[in-house]
C-alpha cells in the first residue's frame, strides 16, 4: 500500500511515510509523520492525514489483531487555536470508529504530549543557537523563570484534557476505542533534569534514564492491552 498522497515536491526529504523491517521480531514498523500543521521546511505533500491513513487501511485490508496503530498528535497543533487540535483529534476519532467495525480487534493508541519548558522556533539556525545560548546562560533546570505561553507544559496539560475528552480516560472501558498511553504525568521530572527547549526526552542533554523509563513503560502498556508479553 502506498501511504503517501500524490505528490509534485522535490524534496520530501524525511518527512515522509518510512517503511522499516525487524526480521528477527516479525515486525514491520511504519512511520507516518502527520499532516498539517508541521513546523518543517519539507514537503508536507507528503504526509497524509491520520483520518485518511485508517480509510486507506481498511480499502487495502490491512485488518486483523496483527495491525497496531500508535498516535502522538500534539506538539505541532501548540502554536494554534485548541479548537484546532480538538477537531482533528474528533476526525481521528471518526476514522478509528469506521476502522474497528471491519477490525474491532487491532490496538489503537494514542500517546499524550511530554511535559516540556520553552519552545523556541526560529527558521534561521544561527539566530536559533544564538537566542538558545541566551536562554540557556539565564534559565536553568527547575526554574519558572520565562516560561512560554506558546509552547509550553500548559498546552501539554490542556492538549491531555482534549484527549481524554474525545476520547475518554478509562483504558479498562471496553467501549473507549483508543487507548490512552498517558506519559504526561511520568515526564514532569523533565522541569529538573532538561533544559528549556528541548521536548525530547533521551536526546541532547536530557538523561537516559527519563527516555528509558518511558519505553519500559510502554512495553509494560503493550502486555497489558496488546496481549503482548512484556516480558520477552
Amino acid at each position: 500500500m502506498d501511504l503517501k498522497p500524490t505528490s509534485h515536491c522535490t524534496n520530501e526529504s524525511t518527512w515522509a511515510p518510512i517503511k522499516t523491517t525487524f526480521e528477527t521480531l516479525n515486525v514491520t514498523l511504519i512511520k507516518i509523520p502527520h499532516g498539517p500543521p508541521a513546523h518543517k521546511n519539507d514537503c508536507l505533500e507528503s504526509s497524509p492525514f491520520t483520518s485518511d491513513v485508517f480509510d486507506k487501511m481498511i480499502e487495502h485490508g490491512w485488518i486483523g489483531p496483527e495491525y497496531m496503530v500508535m498516535m502522538t498528535h500534539g506538539a505541532h497543533f501548540g502554536v494554534f487555536n485548541p479548537i484546532v487540535y480538538y477537531r482533528r483529534l474528533v476526525d481521528i476519532r471518526n476514522a478509528v470508529e469506521r476502522y474497528k467495525r471491519v477490525s474491532p480487534e487491532s490496538l489503537v493508541i494514542l500517546k499524550t504530549m511530554n511535559y516540556f519548558r520553552f519552545w523556541v522556533f526560529i527558521k534561521n539556525f544561527k539566530l536559533k543557537l544564538i537566542i538558545k545560548k541566551i536562554i540557556q546562560n539565564n534559565l536553568s533546570k527547575g526554574t519558572f523563570q520565562k516560561l512560554s505561553s506558546v509552547g509550553s507544559n500548559w498546552h501539554s496539560w490542556r492538549f491531555r484534557e482534549l484527549v481524554f475528552r474525545v476520547f475518554g480516560s478509562n483504558n479498562k472501558d471496553p467501549e473507549q476505542l483508543v487507548k490512552i498511553f498517558d506519559v504526561f504525568p511520568m515526564i514532569q521530572t523533565a522541569f529538573n533534569h532538561m533544559e528549556p527547549g528541548n521536548i525530547h526526552p533521551g536526546k541532547d542533554d536530557s538523561p537516559q534514564w527519563l527516555y528509558h523509563g518511558i519505553f519500559d513503560r510502554f512495553i509494560q502498556f503493550l502486555g497489558e492491552y496488546g496481549g503482548l508479553d512484556s516480558r520477552k
